[in-house]
């Protein structure tokens, strides 16, 4: 009875983390298709997902297979089904960083409360929570790039799972991380580094000095058996990219790339539509660009905190040096890649950031609580209420900026397009708002099979060109080389309306003919 009541009472911090982001989530999450949170690639993801087809590059094949699981549960919408993905995925990351935070401060009192705090700082901070409420594959990447963290040796502690079993874990995990986002590729360091290669404590040098014989440790060694477990796992995670080849061939109406041959497939999943987005902005443009991207940070943990995660690294480093050197790489790598790549919303990569970032804040918390209790016992804990009240009242005023559940501009596009809408009109789109958006409406509710969306920006591409054909068999599709793929579309079918859409806050559709 009281081994039970010990494992009742261990849960109950997890619980009161579920009841509490499962409410704010909840509250918050989108009702349907969405724009907010930057999520116009909402409309792409879901209508791919459903129809088995292909997304946008990389393919994200692993996201693809989850987000169908979860449309199949009966309740809302297939948006709504999609949305709750992501709602899921970061309740589970918030309660594995729990978990980490524990096991790493095993020896330290109040642990579960540091990793309480820890939790609701990453769960509550700005970014997590925008991508928390839509659909996006951020939420499931952070579930990924929690869980390899917590599956590396970065502490003392042990595992439940050793050896072969465990590696093969860590290589899998990663594997399908990869799968989901590629940016995990950031991790692939310290993944082949912690755990295999260690300091040799057998391998000693003995040195006459004075009188007495001091010994020194001499090089390093290499565990191959485990990377070699490692590398050959992270390939069977990385198979689940063979089932692109299978989606292509689906017949769904969204197939970026047509990734049937080995051609295709490297140009889906190497992202080469995206290539010149690398380092793509005005030098003038670099200063302001740092001082926004150093605004975002300081306003997930705000002020106190990441003063209190600085506090953290600095007073740790001896004592928790391989999670301060991992996580500071990952600071370094995805902070590197969200400054240089330049979509519009680039800053989304700096969630992984923020996953270190409370992992320096936890250090900092344990360090202060211990430093209290030494005056007074009782101070400790309650300095670590006082801090756990902050973090969620910090997460609460961002509450109106990542909500979403209030959002209907999509929807109201989607619905206005599909009403206004000649009979047997082609519609042009240029944008991802308008186009993702219409294909939820048409291949997903199935509404208004008798238009025809044309993405203008996707024409010059063969592939597109070909899904066109097989989607629209009614349509006649020009070919060749022209500078003018549009005036070339509308002339090769002169008697269907012809339409075109814009969004800029809100969408609207114009008709001619």
């Amino acid at each position: 009875m009281k081994l039970l009541n010990s494992k009742i009472i261990r849960l109950l911090p997890k619980c009161f983390l579920i009841f509490v982001l499962g409410g704010f989530y909840l509250k918050t999450i989108a009702p349907d298709l969405t724009w907010v949170n930057n999520g116009a690639d909402g409309g792409d993801l879901i209508t791919a997902a459903a129809t088995g087809g292909v997304a946008h590059p990389t393919g994200y094949p692993v996201y693809l297979f989850v987000a169908r699981l979860f449309q199949f549960i009966p309740i809302g919408s297939i948006a709504y089904r999609t949305n709750l993905l992501s709602a899921f995925c970061t309740i589970l990351a918030a309660i594995i960083l729990y978990d980490l935070v524990v096991r790493f401060l095993d020896s330290t009192n109040y642990n579960w409360l540091v990793g309480l705090i820890a939790a609701f700082a990453f769960g509550l901070s700005q970014l997590v929570w925008s991508q928390a409420v839509i659909t996006e594959v951020y939420a499931l990447q952070s579930l990924f790039i929690v869980l390899i963290l917590y599956l590396l040796p970065l502490g003392e502690y042990k595992f439940r799972l050793e050896g072969d079993k465990l590696d093969s874990i860590r290589g899998l995990v990663f594997g399908l991380a990869m799968g989901n986002h590629t940016t995990a590729i950031f991790l692939l360091p310290p993944l082949l580094l912690v755990g295999v290669v260690n300091r040799n404590p057998t391998n000693k040098v003995s040195i006459l000095a004075g009188n007495k014989n001091r010994e020194y440790l001499q090089g390093w060694s290499i565990n191959y058996r485990a990377l070699l477990i490692r590398c050959t796992w992270i390939l069977v995670g990385l198979s689940f990219y063979l089932t692109l080849f299978i989606r292509a061939n689906s017949g769904s109406p969204v197939n970026w790339g047509n990734p049937s041959n080995l051609k295709n497939f490297i140009w889906l999943v190497t992202g080469k539509i995206y290539e010149n987005l690398l380092f793509n902005f005005p030098y003038g443009f670099f200063l302001i660009k740092f001082k926004t991207w150093g605004s975002i940070l300081l306003n997930q943990l705000g002020i106190i905190g990441l003063a209190i995660a600085i506090f953290g690294l600095i007073f740790n480093w001896k004592r928790s040096t391989k999670l301060l050197i991992v996580t500071g790489w990952m600071i370094a790598a995805f902070g590197l890649f969200s400054f240089i790549y330049n979509s519009t919303d680039s800053f989304v990569y700096l969630i992984f950031a923020v996953i270190a970032l409370v992992l320096w804040l936890s250090l900092g918390i344990a360090k202060i609580i211990e430093v209290t209790k030494s005056f007074k016992p009782w101070l400790g804990i309650v300095f670590g209420f006082l801090f756990l009240t902050y973090f969620i009242g910090y997460g609460l005023q961002t509450l109106p900026k990542v909500d979403a559940s209030l959002d209907n501009h999509a929807e109201q596009f989607g619905n206005d397009v599909m009403l206004k809408a000649p009979d047997r009109s082609i519609i042009f789109t240029d944008g991802d708002k308008d186009s993702f958006s219409l294909w939820y409406f048409q291949y997903v509710l199935n509404k208004r099979p008798d238009i025809a969306i044309i993405v203008t920006n996707l024409l010059p591409y063969p592939w597109y060109r070909e899904t066109v054909r097989k989607t629209y068999l009614y349509l006649s599709v020009p070919d060749g080389k022209t500078n003018s793929w549009q005036s070339d579309f509308i002339k090769a079918n002169p008697n269907r309306p012809i339409c075109y859409t814009i969004v800029i806050n809100e969408g609207s559709i114009s008709c001619e003919r």
